[in-house]
């Protein structure tokens, strides 16, 4: 259980990460 919450956690923060950096090149600082 608590590895499949570790792995949730990791996946949340890269999809975040990615999402943060889409949003930095293309501009569209309306998603924030």
């Amino acid at each position: 259980y608590r590895k499949n919450l570790f792995l949730c956690i990791i996946s949340h923060g890269v999809t975040n990460f990615v999402l943060g950096i889409y949003v930095f090149y293309s501009e569209k600082w309306i998603f924030w």
